[in-house]
Formats: C-alpha cells, sequence, structure tokens
C-alpha cells in the first residue's frame, strides 16, 4: 500500500541546463511539471526554452510494478490538448499556453520576434503509428506492416507573449520527419527547413527542402522499398547560410544495404 501510493505521488520535473562553451555549468532549474507525460524533443530560443506537453501521458506505477512495458504504460487522450511551458532561461516565471492536441517527435527551429515566439515542428494528430498493439512500430516488431493513419504534417506555434495566447498553423499537410535548419540559423528566424517525406508515415522514402516564405518545396524519393534516416546538414564554412551539404543514411530494402547520400542542400532535386 505505501508503495502505491508513494507510486501515485510521484511528479514530473523539467531539467533546464545552460553550460558555457568552455563547458562549465552556467545554471541548472528544476521545474514542477503539471502533467506526466512522453516527451522527446524541445525548443529553445535566445531567452526561452519550450516545452510542449502533449498529451501522451505514463503512466508509473504501471511500468514501475512490472505489469506492463513503456510503450503499454502510456495512454494518448488528444482532447486534453496540449499545454506549452515558456521557460525563461534567466530564471524569470514560467508561462503556459494552451494548443490542440498533438503528437511531437522533433522540432524544426524557434525564435523570437517581437513580442511573438514562432516555433516549427512536425506533428501527428495522434500517434498511432508509435503507441498501441496496432500500432505501426509495434506490427514492424512482428515482421508485419500496417500504415498508421495519421500524418507528421509540418505546423507552427505562434506563442503571443503580450495576450498570453497561442496560435497553431498546419503549414504543410503531406507526411514528414525529421525536420532541421542549418544549424546556423539555430535559435533564429529561418527560411528553409529540410526533413524527410513521402512513404508510409513515420517511415519516409524521400527528402524534402521547404521555404517556409513561398511555399516552394523541392524533393528527391529514394523509391518505394527505401527507408530514409535523419537528415545531417553540414555547413559550406566559406559559404553564406543554407549552403552545404544534406547527407542522409538511406536503407534500400530491394537490395538489402544501406547507403548515404549526399545532396547540394541547395538543389536536393
Amino acid at each position: 500500500v505505501n508503495l502505491q501510493s508513494k507510486m501515485l505521488n510521484l511528479s514530473m520535473k523539467l531539467h533546464t541546463i545552460v553550460h558555457g562553451a568552455d563547458g562549465q555549468l552556467k545554471s541548472h532549474r528544476v521545474i514542477d511539471s503539471p502533467r506526466q507525460v512522453y516527451i522527446h524533443d524541445i525548443f529553445a530560443t535566445e531567452r526561452y526554452f519550450i516545452f510542449a506537453l502533449q498529451p501522451l501521458y505514463v503512466s508509473m506505477l504501471k511500468l514501475l510494478s512490472g505489469v506492463s512495458s513503456y510503450i503499454e504504460a502510456m495512454s494518448w487522450k488528444g482532447e486534453d490538448g496540449t499545454v506549452v511551458m515558456l521557460v525563461p532561461r534567466d530564471g524569470g516565471p514560467v508561462r503556459t499556453f494552451e494548443a490542440p492536441g498533438s503528437f511531437m517527435w522533433h522540432a524544426l527551429n524557434a525564435y523570437e520576434r517581437g513580442d511573438e515566439i514562432v516555433a516549427d515542428f512536425v506533428a501527428y494528430n495522434a500517434p498511432d503509428h508509435f503507441v498501441g498493439h496496432d500500432a505501426l512500430l509495434a506490427q514492424i516488431m512482428q515482421g508485419k506492416l500496417s500504415p498508421a493513419k495519421e500524418a507528421g504534417t509540418l505546423r507552427r506555434y505562434r506563442l503571443d507573449l503580450p495576450s498570453g495566447t497561442l496560435r497553431e498553423d498546419i503549414v504543410s499537410a503531406e507526411t514528414h520527419e525529421f525536420p532541421i535548419v542549418d544549424p546556423r540559423r539555430a535559435l533564429q528566424s529561418h527560411r528553409i527547413g529540410y526533413m524527410t517525406t513521402g512513404g508510409l508515415h513515420a517511415i519516409n522514402t524521400g527528402l524534402k527542402r521547404f521555404d517556409y516564405e513561398t511555399g516552394a518545396t523541392q524533393l528527391f524519393d529514394f523509391g518505394p522499398q527505401s527507408a530514409v534516416g535523419e537528415p545531417v546538414f553540414a555547413a559550406n564554412p566559406t559559404g553564406t547560410t543554407d549552403e552545404g551539404w544534406l547527407i542522409s543514411q538511406v536503407l534500400d530494402g530491394e537490395s538489402k544495404t544501406t547507403f548515404f547520400a549526399v545532396f547540394n542542400a541547395a538543389s536536393i532535386d
């Protein structure tokens, strides 16, 4: 009974840690989370850390008692929405914003624009590729293939700081994953984003270059029997922003081999 009581009272903590360029610890803050949920990635700007507390709850009682596996201890409640926590890096008061319920693996980038914060990411209306016995990833572990229904769409949060409100926009309704920017644009405004796309939801067959200003896209698809891994941007040290190479590891399902694909980031098509 005492063990059960302790498990039920477990609370989730969020840690924000900042190191200097010399590796020395500059700050370490511990924050109580209003939810005990699964988090895979976060946003950061020059002045803030941003946590998207998506409604994928984790039951520590089931997990620690051995009743279920880690994934089986998760439950999705999209109707609860997402709580977006804005944590000042200088130690100021934490603020929360309400957002529609969605599941995010990876953030692309975030930046401050006047009294507004812009955060770009890939998200799903529900994690049907990840959670549940019929989920895509669970089926693959059993040697089966069952496509997920929900696509990883490109989305944008706009946090209005004076009013304390949040707006979510669907930038592209196609399927995506592993979004990145030229690392020289991290925490600053960006125009170009790179990501995987196509194929089954959460298992992509191509790479995309997306212009957030014009909506223009460039695409290279490796074919239906391919699985494209997370791309890496290798910056040209003598070039300007978004000049460099996009590198991705690709699994060729037909030959059962893996190779690295290298593209000029300006013309991946």
